[in-house]
């Protein structure tokens, strides 16, 4: 049985490069566990990962906004003809891990249960056999095209929303996990992981990281209106409101004040001060 894992980690900002060598020992002791499996990493760094399949892409605005991870890994399945090459292929967030042992073979194909929306596939990891990931990918390969060929906005879960309708379509072949506390350690990702498994007094099936100050910039942002947990990324230009869901690009005026381009509303005329972390609205 030959199996591909997928995975993909883009960015000036390096951590969720450094969340795949961070999660690797987990990954490989609970998922791959001494199977014949390819760990596939799309990315822009160059730094080797022993173990790793790296291959180059270039991804802009990761990790938030939609990837459109299916078709990064069925173009590269498509390029290398691998689709015979492998039983069955799974994707897995950089920073999703695997916590204990799972026969996740034994079903065609598996997903998370998700508490952030029925309507979504949980894309924190999925798969199954490679018949079924390619369904998924060519199912939806054309649409996908023609939203990035036509530079059209892209909604915030868009490979979610596709999941979610693949998940509806292929009932009779998925089998749902739920991503739950029972199931789930949902821990910081300043935090010591070993420890606090220790901590836990057992095993989850999952593993998943809450943002902590200081990763990929995250701050406080005080609008007139609200006041949000956010990330501000001024090497790559984006400010994203983590419980709005909203991104914007960031347009420099001076060194402390940057233009706001919103995606979900262009047409507001906003500053961001990041001296003080404040939105001046204008």
């Amino acid at each position: 049985m030959k199996i591909a894992l997928c995975t993909i980690a883009t960015g000036k900002d390096p951590i969720y490069f450094e969340s795949v060598k961070r999660y690797l020992p987990y990954n490989r002791e609970y998922f791959m566990n001494g199977r014949d499996v390819d760990f596939l990493l799309f990315t822009d760094q160059s730094e080797a990962i022993d173990g790793v399949q790296s291959h180059p892409y270039q991804g802009i605005l990761w990790p938030y906004s939609p990837m459109l991870k299916n078709n990064v890994i069925g173009e590269h399945f498509d390029q290398f003809n691998l689709w015979d090459q492998y039983d069955y292929i799974y994707f897995i967030d950089a920073d999703f891990a695997i916590g204990d042992y799972y026969d996740f073979f034994q079903h065609e194909f598996v997903m998370i249960n998700v508490s952030w929306g029925e309507e979504l596939g949980g894309g924190g990891f999925y798969g199954g056999k490679s018949s079924i990931f390619r369904e998924l990918y060519e199912t939806y390969r054309e649409e996908i095209a023609t939203i990035c060929n036509n530079k059209l906005s892209v909604p915030l879960h868009l490979d979610e929303f596709y999941l979610g309708l693949f998940r509806k379509s292929h009932s009779e072949h998925i089998h749902m996990i739920s991503m739950d506390d029972e199931h789930t350690l949902f821990f910081y990702d300043s935090e010591d992981l070993d420890t606090r498994i220790k901590a836990e007094g057992r095993r989850k099936l999952f593993m998943f990281p809450q943002k902590t100050r200081g990763r990929a910039n995250t701050v406080t942002i005080t609008h007139p209106n609200w006041k949000q947990e956010s990330v501000i990324n001024l090497k790559e230009g984006y400010l994203f409101i983590v419980y709005h869901h909203d991104i914007g690009h960031l347009l420099k005026i001076t060194d402390r004040y940057y233009r706001i381009l919103w995606l979900k509303h262009p047409s507001s005329r906003e500053i961001l001060d990041v001296e003080t972390n404040t939105i001046i609205c204008n």
